[in-house]
């Protein structure tokens, strides 16, 4: 808190004494263990930073929001039942399916399996609680990536928040 303090009232232990009345040699100083003028005005830019990034921070929330309606509501693919039949075999044979056994035209073809481990852990998801366990682990994971790079990513919360909104669709591609 600021208070109005004469020059010339200092007593012997260096303390400035409250002046009962406005002289012409008056100044703004600031008390022990306050804040000094000067960081009064960076209190007030402090202030407002912090107003904005709430409100940067509550923007991506609401990005980060959308994004995942957007995860739960993808729903089951075509590709889901393969998939999650797939990570049944690795997590019974433990080991890793490097040819195709489910397909009827190029049945016993290479197939380089790089996503085995999303596949096991997808069929441990499906296991545990059905097709809601896998579709809000799913949800979690595209949450937590978008997260992740808005994160990483630099600029203030709306410009983030913004990228992460017009790449969004990108995941529904893949």
């Amino acid at each position: 808190m600021l208070r109005l303090f004469s020059l010339g009232q200092f007593t012997r232990a260096g303390y400035i004494q409250p002046a009962e009345k406005l002289v012409q040699s008056s100044v703004l100083v600031s008390m022990p263990n306050e804040r000094p003028i000067v960081g009064v005005a960076r209190g007030i830019r402090g202030a407002i930073a912090e107003q904005t990034a709430s409100f940067d921070a509550a923007l991506l929330a609401v990005a980060l929001l959308v994004v995942a309606l957007g995860a739960a509501l993808m729903g089951v693919q075509s590709d889901t039942w393969w998939q999650l039949r797939t990570g049944q075999v690795i997590l019974a044979t433990g080991s890793v399916p490097t040819r195709d056994i489910f397909s009827s035209t190029v049945s016993g073809a290479y197939w380089p399996n790089h996503e085995w481990l999303a596949l096991a852990i997808f069929y441990g998801l499906y296991t545990i609680g059905g097709l809601p366990a896998l579709l809000l682990g799913c949800t979690a994971l595209v949450v937590l990536t978008w997260a992740g790079i808005a994160w990483l990513s630099e600029g203030p919360g709306r410009v983030r928040a913004a990228a992460v909104l017009l790449a969004m669709p990108a995941q529904s591609v893949i």
